[in-house]
């Protein structure tokens, strides 16, 4: 269960299977009196909590979690952002958890649902062609699998731009339909947005005052015959049913990195038992919100300094400051044979972004991208490392000795 800012704040694990009683069912026959004496004592820790089907697994954990909340997290789960699959919040809303007075709202993915745009359409693709009408192809026009991918892109970005108004999202993604059917013959721009910024050339250039260009600069086009094909799949997935569910604009990528994390940790590849998972959990979540240095210096408290170290520059990207030894990247040499350097000045363009550095090394006085300039990985003063894993010693990745040149140690 994951609440804003993205925080990991409840979760459950359930398991149809355990080791001990597949191994006791074999040795001691699942209908024996020694069986049943055995599983009394077993059963306080066996492993098994689910005894329904595996399609009913979402449901009975999403129950737990509801039925829980008030008592543990002390707040009301009013929302719940899946998929197209609603058996969950059908089973939620049957279980009448909060009451009338606190329904509970389903939000759609709009990862998932824009992924529905392109399978209708590659599913319109092999209809015709079984009827003998061929609207893919190489033609200019035609509905190929780059243009499928840009449209899926296009019906993404008009429900994320206008996820506060059904009908703003309604006309958006019509606009980009037509706008990929217009030619100079026949604009198609009415639900193009207006204004200087509009990502429309042709009601760009109106703004602007100027005479729109040839509607041959388009890189995504489509005939008239392919948008009479494809049209009903758009007023299916664009009807008020569908888009009112996207309102909150948000996707379930929160979701599947801490399931990313979770398998780096226990891989699916091979059976894990309800503890390995459990454990594997715990150690995500915990991640998750707190990032991995927090489980290095916890966890594993022999971990070497240089792996700590390492574990928080991937954590977090440390910006450059004036007077930090830097190493300066050069192609033509090593990485181990880079000369260190003291940034001196940053030196800012004309949009005030940062580009280029001036750093003070041995020769000389040099002018370098920031780019090129890498931090050392040395231990940051705010982390509360554990006592024996001090060292005095500057030291670089591969624990070689860092020793600051004569010359930029008063710099």
């Amino acid at each position: 269960m994951l609440a804003p800012p993205r925080l990991v704040i409840d979760y459950e694990i359930l398991s149809k299977y355990c080791t001990e009683c597949t191994a006791a069912v074999r040795d001691l026959l699942g209908d024996s009196p020694d069986f049943a004496i055995w599983y009394e004592g077993h059963k306080s820790e066996c492993q098994i909590n689910l005894t329904g089907s595996s399609s009913s697994m979402e449901m009975e954990a999403a129950a737990i979690l509801w039925q829980r909340s008030i008592k543990e997290c002390n707040m009301c789960y009013t929302c719940i952002l899946s998929d197209g699959d609603s058996k969950t919040f059908q089973h939620l809303m049957s279980l009448n958890i909060y009451g009338k007075g606190k329904p509970i709202k389903k939000e759609v993915c709009i990862n998932h649902i824009s992924k529905r745009l392109g399978t209708g359409l590659r599913s319109k693709v092999k209809e015709c062609r079984s009827k003998g009408v061929c609207i893919d192809g190489k033609k200019v026009g035609s509905l190929k699998e780059t243009t499928i991918v840009k449209l899926t892109n296009f019906y993404r970005k008009a429900i994320k731009d206008n996820c506060n108004d059904v009908e703003k999202m309604k006309s958006a993604i019509y606009a980009t339909l037509y706008h990929c059917s217009s030619t100079d013959a026949k604009p198609k721009h009415s639900k193009c947005p207006n204004g200087k910024f509009s990502w429309c050339f042709f009601k760009r250039a109106l703004a602007n005052e100027e005479s729109p260009e040839s509607h041959s600069v388009m890189k995504t086009k489509l005939t008239e015959e392919v948008v009479a094909k494809i049209l009903p799949v758009y007023q299916r997935l664009a009807s008020n049913e569908i888009l009112s569910r996207c309102t909150s604009g948000k996707s379930q990528n929160a979701n599947e990195s801490l399931h990313s994390v979770i398998w780096s940790h226990c891989p699916k590849e091979s059976f894990q038992s309800k503890k390995r998972l459990e454990i594997s959990v715990v150690t995500a979540v915990s991640e998750f919100n707190f990032g991995s240095l927090f489980t290095l210096k916890h966890v594993h408290q022999n971990t070497s300094l240089p792996s700590m170290q390492i574990s928080w520059n991937h954590q977090k990207s440390r910006p450059l400051t004036v007077g930090e030894v830097v190493k300066v990247e050069n192609s033509l040499k090593n990485r181990t044979l880079w000369s260190l350097a003291r940034v001196i000045q940053f030196i800012s363009g004309k949009d005030g972004h940062v580009r280029v550095a001036r750093v003070k090394t041995e020769t000389g006085e040099l002018v370098r991208p920031v780019q090129g300039l890498n931090n050392l990985e040395l231990q940051e003063p705010e982390i509360d490392l554990p006592k024996d894993l001090t060292d005095s010693v500057i030291r670089t990745r591969r624990r070689r000795k860092v020793i600051s040149p004569k010359r930029l140690t008063n710099a």
